[in-house]
């Protein structure tokens, strides 16, 4: 069922699709998560319909309860997004809810708390699922931190790197961690080369280390493709300036090399 639904929603989505780089660091013979910007709504949906991947997100808890959901989006989307507020703005909010909710449902999503700790059920249920050899997708940005200017992210937790710990116990396997950006002005997600949690020391120093390592890596692929997308508009633009004698001339000199052979 969960496979027809997230096919369903990648081919609806196709319209909307983001290029992608670094499709040939992405090694498939082992379970992996996939960390990423979150970049509001638009991170999880440009992910999902453009990666050619079954992944399965961690979702926020309360946007996973009928009893929650509608408050949770009304005060994170539906006012300070779309504007809507008062009794109208709820209503929307209402009835976005009943979707998202189901949707999430069907998608086999992860209801995290993060206030919970690392022996939360969420947890073993995302062990449970890389054990079954499903990829995670996970957005670590904490929302409660300040943002950073250069990028817009905001700092990364560090709880999700557990996994990686525990994964090793479990299985005696080193756990793939890829870091993702995804830059919605370009439409564009960069998948950089997987890295793996080791516990060598402190458990949260290690930890704190490996999501400063993580954090440093995804806003190196979203400032790189702000480079480099900048660097193609200006050899457009040097081309588009260049002179119609000097295309002439090249051409001419071209020709020539051509003959000569």
């Amino acid at each position: 069922m969960e496979d027809r639904l997230y096919r369903t929603i990648r081919l609806a989505g196709a319209p909307f699709r983001f290029q992608i780089s670094g499709m040939e660091n992405i090694r498939k013979h082992n379970p992996a998560i996939f960390a990423s910007n979150h970049v509001g709504s638009t991170g999880p949906i440009a992910i999902t319909t453009s990666l050619p991947l079954h992944l399965y997100p961690w979702a926020v808890g309360d946007m996973m309860d009928f009893n929650r959901a509608a408050v949770y989006l009304y005060n994170d989307f539906v006012h300070p997004t779309w504007k809507l507020d008062g009794r109208f703005g709820m209503l929307v909010s209402y009835l976005v809810s009943r979707i998202s909710v189901r949707l999430l449902m069907g998608l086999e999503a992860i209801p995290v708390d993060t206030s919970l700790g690392l022996s939360s059920e969420y947890f073993y249920k995302s062990l449970a699922y890389l054990q079954e050899g499903k990829d995670l997708l996970i957005f670590p940005e904490n929302p409660k931190k300040a943002i950073d200017p250069q990028t817009g992210f905001h700092p990364f937790s560090s709880g999700f790197c557990w996994l990686g710990e525990m994964y090793r116990r479990a299985t005696a396997g080193k756990l793939p961690i890829y870091p993702v950006a995804v830059n919605p002005q370009y439409r564009h997600i960069a998948i950089g080369k997987p890295v793996y949690f080791e516990l060598t020391r402190n458990r949260r120093n290690d930890m704190n280390d490996f999501r400063d390592s993580l954090y440093g890596m995804v806003s190196g692929l979203y400032l790189s493709i702000k480079a480099s997308h900048a660097e193609m508009v200006e050899k457009t633009c040097e081309w588009l300036e260049t002179d119609d004698s000097d295309l002439e001339e090249s051409w001419i000199e071209k020709q020539d090399e051509i003959h000569l052979r």
